[in-house]
């Protein structure tokens, strides 16, 4: 027979997991997939860490990490779109190589400058936290996705 200490605290735990996974479910059900990716990779990062110094997994953490593994699944786009000339041709100019002009360069350049000085005032003004993490990465992205439109697109 288990020893009723143990049995105690698994139900413990088991009811500290469900209520946990309310709140986190309530907290996190606003992020859109690219937030709740960002904050998969925060959890992940931390379990890490954690688990490097020591520290066993809690309820809350194990249900938080749960929660957001679902939303992301919940939320994830269907495959299966067909290969239509439209997509074909879509693919092709997300894909291929775009040799930049001089011109392109120079625009390349300014994007990844004035960002870079966007995401240093970020760091210098904010307290070093998830939001942080989250808004240098969102600088990133659009200067990613700005690059992307100079080199995909003519003008």
């Amino acid at each position: 027979m288990a020893d009723p200490q143990t049995l105690e605290e698994r139900l413990r735990a088991a009811a500290s997991y469900e209520a946990y996974r309310k709140a986190a479910s309530s907290q996190m059900n606003h992020l859109p997939v690219d937030g709740l990716t960002a904050m998969r990779a925060y959890i992940e990062t931390e379990e890490r860490s954690l688990s490097a110094q020591g520290h066993e997994r809690t309820p809350y953490r194990q249900a938080r990490l749960d929660v957001v593994h679902e939303l992301i699944a919940e939320r994830s786009p269907a495959m299966g779109t067909q290969l239509t000339e439209e997509v074909r041709a879509d693919l092709e100019t997300r894909f291929n190589y775009h040799t930049p002009t001089e011109e392109k360069k120079r625009r390349h350049e300014t994007i990844r400058t004035q960002l870079k000085a966007a995401a240093m005032i970020v760091i210098e003004n904010t307290p070093r936290a998830p939001e942080q993490t989250l808004a240098i990465r969102k600088l990133e992205e659009a200067m990613f996705w700005a690059n992307a439109a100079i080199a995909r697109y003519p003008g």
